[in-house]
């Protein structure tokens, strides 16, 4: 048998992890071959010649320049196999645990003055290496091993290492001393992206946090979100350090995700003390699960990831304003599953709303997003949520009018994660009633009537109140771009045209701060229009709810109802669709 051969054996059976790796993704594999022990890790062709590239020139530097320190750094240069299908291995000899796994006896072969010395030493040598770390490092024969050269940067003279090299350094060595080993005090980082573009997880901060922002000031800020993440904290024995639980985020989750995940921690950790973090950090490791290769990693662990991690950090760092545990709500709109009718729609209306809020609120402070409002509509604004309803919001501002779409992505991420279906502006509807004088904001008229902040039951557009400046009485008979495209005999639309036309009836009569919600509009509804078209306007709106709620309306009672609110629509003077 070839040794290619014996590689893709290895794969195709699904042969044993390497031990005390990191690897959630599977891509490491052990295997014997010609009585030697050996570990595989598979790679896409480029990465895997890039990496094989990298140890070279490395082990070649380290010859002419070696490092003058008690034990030999000796860089291991993996065989290239080309596999079935495009891919390659890296092959070389299993050389056991890594100095993660045996962190008290690293810190006596490794003190820091040594790591130190070591490090200058690569950095004259001309490399300059994240990766040296102790899951990258071996102790074995008298030498130190060193593997997984792929991020490693050459230069013709002594190196100066940039702060995100020197910050992974920190961050890989401190869970080795239990403490800060701070290199960032001895080796001076330069702030600058020359020569190096931004990561994956850098352009995803830039996005997410300011879009404006210069390469070399992201870069700064996710240095520093790392650290206050990643650095030591007294985890039990057995539990992941916060810079191994960062490192399986970064390769486990999406890079938005990564990104909040590193935020948010950053976030609650000068809240709880390194002591209260490090128990945030156990409950949410337990929360998850598995973090092993062969479990389903691409969609599973993220969604139960995100939940486990809000829910922590918001039982750990409590809302100021009193409001119950995100914990506690979710376990509420999750016992409202199947329940129907008005009274359910709004107990789900208002424990959906204290949700979005909440999770809302942490992602605009892990991100520090200052300028944006929350602002709700649809079926939410209005306090009826039916069990077919999305959550519909929109965290929007003056510098972000058209929605901040990646803390929205985040938001409806997190939602999905405890089973509430949501939409932010990217679902917001493309009719434009209304617009700003230079026509760059627009509205949908229904939208427009509809909007409110949180805990207020009033039309509240928020900042777009000094944006579009409507008359709300004219408004409520006008007739709107989406009635105009006509009717659809749908259940959903008699839902939609009910309330609309219930919001017409308010709006019209207390232009200046009508109520949104639908328990508030009924209670208006008598003196507006007289006991008897009050009830009658009541009863179809309640029906419209009813059928919207089936898994299959009836045609008959649905087209009852569309006759009846003609009717009402035709006495008051409201239009209403084509």
């Amino acid at each position: 048998m070839s040794l290619r051969e014996a590689v893709e054996q290895a794969f195709t059976a699904g042969g044993a992890d390497a031990p005390h790796l990191l690897d959630p993704g599977g891509r490491i594999r052990r295997l014997s071959f010609g009585g030697t022990a050996m570990v595989a890790k598979r790679c896409p062709a480029e990465a895997a010649r890039r990496e094989l590239a990298c140890a070279t020139r490395a082990r070649q530097l380290l010859r002419a320049n070696p490092i003058d320190a008690p034990i030999e750094l000796r860089v291991v240069v993996p065989d290239l196999v080309d596999l079935t299908g495009g891919a390659c291995a890296l092959v070389a000899a299993d050389l056991g645990e890594t100095l993660a796994a045996h962190r008290a006896d690293a810190a006596r072969w490794l003190p820091r003055p040594v790591v130190e010395v070591m490090l200058r030493g690569l950095l004259d040598a001309g490399i300059e290496w994240s990766g040296f770390v102790p899951r990258n490092l071996f102790v074995r024969d008298a030498g130190l091993y060193a593997i997984d050269w792929e991020d490693a940067r050459f230069c013709d003279s002594p190196a100066g290492p940039d702060e995100v090299t020197v910050a992974k350094w920190d961050v890989g060595w401190s869970d080795v001393y239990r403490s800060d080993p701070g290199f960032r005090a001895r080796f001076s980082p330069r702030r600058s992206v020359d020569g190096s573009p931004l990561d994956d997880f850098e352009v995803n901060l830039r996005e997410l946090t300011a879009p404006g922002a210069t390469g070399t000031a992201i870069r700064t800020r996710g240095a520093e979100l790392t650290l206050r993440s990643e650095l030591y904290a007294p985890v039990l024995t057995g539990d992941l350090t916060p810079a191994e639980l960062g490192h399986l985020a970064d390769e486990l989750l999406p890079a938005p995700w990564s990104v909040f995940h590193t935020a948010l921690t950053a976030w609650a950790r000068p809240r709880l003390g390194d002591a209260g973090y490090a128990a945030l950090l156990s409950t949410v490791c337990r929360a998850v699960g598995p973090l092993t290769a062969g479990y389903d990693a691409t969609t599973a662990l993220p969604t139960r990831w995100i939940r486990a991690l809000l829910l922590s950090v918001d039982e750990a760092t409590p809302d100021q304003r009193g409001a119950e545990p995100l914990g506690v709500l979710v376990e509420r709109m999750t016992s409202l599953a199947g329940h129907t009718g008005l009274e359910a729609a709004e107990r789900r209306a208002g424990v959906a709303e204290a949700i979005l809020v909440r999770v809302c609120d942490l992602v605009v402070a892990a991100l520090d997003l200052d300028g944006l409002q929350l602002l709700l509509r649809g079926s939410l604004a209005q306090g009826v949520v039916t069990g077919r309803s999305d959550v519909d919001f929109e965290l929007s501002g003056p510098a972000h009018p058209r929605g901040h779409a990646g803390a929205e992505a985040l938001v409806v991420g997190a939602l999905a994660s405890f089973g509430i279906t949501a939409e932010a502006t990217v679902g917001r509807p493309v009719e434009a009633d209304l617009c700003d004088p230079g026509a760059g904001t627009t509205r949908d008229l229904h939208e427009w009537m509809e909007l409110r902040r949180p805990g207020s039951a009033a039309h509240d557009p928020g900042w777009l109140d000094a944006v579009i400046r409507a008359d709300p009485a004219g408004l409520a008979i006008r007739q709107s771009e989406y009635e105009r495209a006509g009717r659809e005999h749908s259940a959903k639309y008699l839902w939609f045209e009910a309330r609309a036309a219930l919001a017409r009836v308010v709006m019209r009569a207390t232009p200046s701060v009508p109520p949104v919600t639908v328990p508030d509009q009924f209670a208006a509804l008598p003196e507006l229009l007289g006991h008897d078209d009050a009830r009658e306007l009541r009863a179809v709106v309640l029906g419209a709810l009813d059928q919207r709620e089936l898994d299959h309306a009836d045609p008959a009672r649905c087209a009852d109802l569309r006759g009846r609110l003609d009717t009402i629509r035709e006495r008051h003077g409201l239009p209403g669709p084509a």
